[in-house]
């Protein structure tokens, strides 16, 4: 037999409810976790219908539903690759497309464009990775067959998988981590008209390098355990006890000892991005403690591209409103603009049916619960609970005096980022990227940026 992958229970549930569709056919992603030696699927996405008519959604529009869902899962739960319901009939017809789409959902560890320039050239660019996992349900005999396909290779055919179904999820353990940032990023040009979220990623990869080159370390009453990469996460029981969620650091080398590459040059604008990042990742009993670390640093790439993409399109949305000739109206935009200047916040959400699992949205200042509640029921078609919707991080206050730090004229600075200082005595020692707060500060994003971006932005000529 080939690969085997285990199914928690609620797949069952799910699969059984698919011979309810209305039309007898549906087309969805499976969500779940690469293991070792085995691939865990602990749900099954329905894609919404496009209007079309046709008898599953086209391959576009199931790319951009996979990507809000990819947004709203947590580390350690990635798509692992396609469902298929649908008659005898049908079935055959549809193997091109479900094939086009696991080769598209499944050829990298991230749908993200933006995460995956990031971590190019790092150890987080081919982790997670494998087979894409296809089930197809047939809906007049109700035989369910699961098979896995090889997304590197676009001849490869179809393998048999054996899938069994357990309550394992209650056994997983959650790590957290609160990542803090405070970047300056300088171009030698203006931002023109681009978003925050076009701008910034090619000056942030060396966010995903030295995230990726950070040691880690779980922090406990008894203080930093530094574990060996291939040391089991947690110790294995045979009880099935709740485990409390572990807090993880990260610490990072001094790059003092780079200061003879820097480079100069005369900067136009600014940008800063500051705050802290909360990340969550879940894990599977028998996982290490690198399979940990790397789906925790995984997730808080993705959450902060996220936010700067999502900040992006707020951006350009108030860009079009109001007109910018009255002055009154253009001061009224200006305030509600460094409203907005504050990234949106992390809200996570339990799946009771799903074990210890939850997922996210991401809200404004200005949007309530009940709006990140919508989304997720839309996008995962699961139910959840607005009074279960937790936010552990804080939205900051953007003052007078944040914006007159965050927004200073654009210097001469170097090669990586840093404004020119006095030499100072270089240190080998790691310095700490990560807090173990559990309240912790939403990220910022300000800008100086040219005359183009006046509205949005303050100027600097």
């Amino acid at each position: 037999m080939g690969r085997t992958i285990l199914a928690e229970e609620s797949v069952r549930q799910s699969i059984d409810q698919l011979f309810t569709v209305a039309n007898g056919s549906q087309c969805g992603l499976i969500v779940g976790q690469r293991g070792g030696n085995k691939d865990f699927i602990t749900l099954l996405v329905p894609t919404p219908s496009d209007g079309s008519g046709d008898d599953v959604p086209a391959v576009e529009w199931s790319m951009d539903h996979a990507l809000q869902v990819e947004r709203m899962l947590p580390g350690g739960q990635q798509i692992l690759g396609v469902y298929l319901f649908a008659a005898p009939s049908n079935t055959q017809h549809l193997q091109g497309h479900v094939r086009q789409l696991a080769h598209r959902l499944c050829s990298c560890n991230t749908l993200d464009s933006i995460v995956r320039r990031w971590v190019a050239g790092t150890s987080l660019a081919t982790a997670h990775t494998g087979d894409a996992v296809i089930i197809q349900v047939c809906s007049s005999s109700k035989k369910t067959s699961v098979r896995t396909l090889d997304t590197s290779d676009r001849q490869a055919t179809l393998k048999p998988a054996e899938m069994k179904y357990q309550s394992y999820m209650r056994n997983w353990t959650e790590v957290r981590c609160s990542y803090s940032l405070n970047e300056s990023i300088y171009a030698a040009k203006a931002f023109g008209e681009a978003s925050p979220a076009a701008a910034l990623p090619a000056e942030l990869n060396h966010l995903a390098t030295e995230l990726d080159s950070s040691t880690a370390a779980i922090v406990s009453d008894k203080g930093r355990q530094f574990r060996k990469p291939e040391e089991p996460l947690v110790a294995r029981t045979s009880g099935h006890s709740s485990r409390a969620a572990l807090q993880v650091e990260f610490w990072t080398t001094s790059a003092d000892d780079e200061d003879d590459r820097l480079s100069t040059q005369e900067c136009q604008s600014k940008a800063q991005l500051c705050g802290t990042v909360c990340g969550r990742a879940f894990l599977h009993d028998r996982a290490t403690f690198r399979e940990a670390v790397s789906h925790l640093k995984l997730d808080v790439l993705r959450s902060l591209s996220a936010r700067l993409q999502l900040l992006s399109e707020d951006v350009q949305d108030m860009g079009t409103e109001g007109d910018p000739a009255d002055q009154k109206q253009q001061q009224k935009m200006k305030t509600k603009v460094q409203q907005q200047l504050v990234c949106p916040q992390r809200c996570f959400m339990p799946l009771g049916s799903v074990g210890v699992l939850t997922v996210c949205d991401y809200a404004f200042p200005d949007e309530q619960p009940t709006a990140c509640v919508e989304r997720v029921v839309e996008m995962l078609g699961v139910p959840v609970k607005e009074d279960s919707c937790s936010h552990p991080e804080v939205l900051p206050a953007v003052t007078k005096d944040l914006l007159k730090l965050l927004c200073a004229p654009p210097a001469v600075i170097g090669r990586y980022g840093q404004a020119e200082k006095a030499e100072e005595p270089a240190s080998s020692q790691p310095r700490p990227q990560i807090s173990t707060c559990t309240t912790v500060v939403g990220a910022v994003l300000t800008a100086a940026v040219a005359a183009l971006c006046s509205l949005v932005f303050s100027a600097y000529n």
